[in-house]
């Protein structure tokens, strides 16, 4: 007994001792945690002088259904530049939260005009420029590029006011704010070369989306390794089949349809036909796992990742649903990609 009570005097007299120089050395210690906050959150840099590979960074994973997901985006590090393929809501905030260096953004490509896949390029423009971008942004997209920038720009008006107008412009260089439109035409072909630099080339191609047209996936080749992003496409799309022989890495979004067919029908006996109408639309352009797997095995494709899920597989039930119809015909690698997570094609 005796033991215990020495034992608790003395816990309260080093708890005593603890607060008291933790009073007296405050200042000190909160100036250790914002330097520790400050220094821990390097970005990586890194990775724009890696020149052995194709880095790819999920930071959108999901579809407009509501849940803690982003919506899809996709970046990509190659031969010393940064792009983002698709910036859905999110996109930007989780490309901080990975510490990439979005003041060294390269260049945005959307594939198409769903608001799922573009609603962050007002703030992809707008916090690169804001963290220290130094030149006007090229963004890739198809036509109606010029009509949303315009909107982009004006809806930006007053926020870039008051940044020039508080830091001063040699802080916030306004010429370094613009963006420079590159409208992805591929009217007199299905596939063309839109970005070439030393050794890495990113080609646009037509996919099967309608009534939504042009959509467009895209396709990075660098050094002789290659990573295909689908973009959102139905089944049986030739032009994507072609693109995609022999890939190394394939990112291709993934819809469970027969749960929306479900979910249909369930609306549908609630009175809700509006909205029962609605998921059997998007069943029509969309691709099922199976379907996936049956091209990708045709394809030769070295890797499968899946992303940009209709429903999220946030639940073993349907993690192993994906899992088995892609793997019902494909038998290579495959990853059902989460916010956050990074692919590496090694060059070596």
């Amino acid at each position: 007994m005796k033991k215990i009570y020495l034992f608790l005097i003395a816990t309260v007299v080093i708890t005593l001792l603890v607060l008291l120089f933790s009073f007296i050395n405050r200042d000190r210690m909160m100036d250790r945690i914002i330097e520790m906050a400050l220094t821990q959150n390097v970005t990586k840099t890194e990775y724009l002088e890696d020149r052995d590979g194709i880095r790819v960074l999920t930071l959108g994973t999901s579809s407009p259904i509501p849940n803690e997901r982003n919506q899809t985006g996709t970046a990509v590090f190659a031969g010393g530049y940064f792009f983002l393929f698709d910036v859905g809501y999110g996109v930007i905030r989780q490309a901080e939260i990975e510490n990439l260096p979005v003041d060294q953004l390269s260049g945005v490509f959307i594939s198409h005009w769903h608001s799922d896949h573009f609603i962050d390029l007002p703030y992809a423009i707008n916090r690169s420029w804001q963290l220290g971008r130094n030149k006007p942004l090229d963004v890739y997209g198809p036509q109606g590029l010029d009509t949303v920038l315009y909107g982009i720009e004006k809806f930006l008006k007053y926020e870039d006011q008051h940044r020039i107008t508080h830091h001063g412009e040699e802080v916030m260089n306004p010429h370094h704010s613009i963006v420079n439109p590159r409208i992805i035409d591929l009217s007199q072909s299905s596939a063309a070369v839109i970005f070439q630099q030393n050794e890495l080339k990113i080609s646009a191609f037509l996919v099967c989306h309608e009534p939504i047209a042009p959509s467009y996936g895209f396709r990075i080749d660098y050094k002789g390794k290659s990573v295909v992003i689908s973009g959102d496409t139905r089944e049986n799309c030739r032009i994507l089949a072609d693109q995609i022989q022999d890939v190394d890495l394939l990112l291709h979004e993934a819809m469970l349809k027969d749960v929306f067919v479900k979910g249909s029908e369930i609306l549908t006996n609630n009175g809700n036909s509006r909205n029962a109408k609605i998921l059997e639309d998007i069943i029509e352009y969309h691709t099922t796992p199976l379907e996936i797997g049956k091209m990708a095995s045709e394809a030769g494709v070295k890797k499968v990742v899946l992303h940009h899920f209709a429903p999220v597989p946030d639940n073993l039930i349907m993690e192993r649903r994906y899992k088995s119809d892609l793997g019902k015909h494909y038998k290579g690698p495959i990853s059902l990609a989460q916010d956050g997570d990074e692919y590496y094609v090694s060059i070596k």
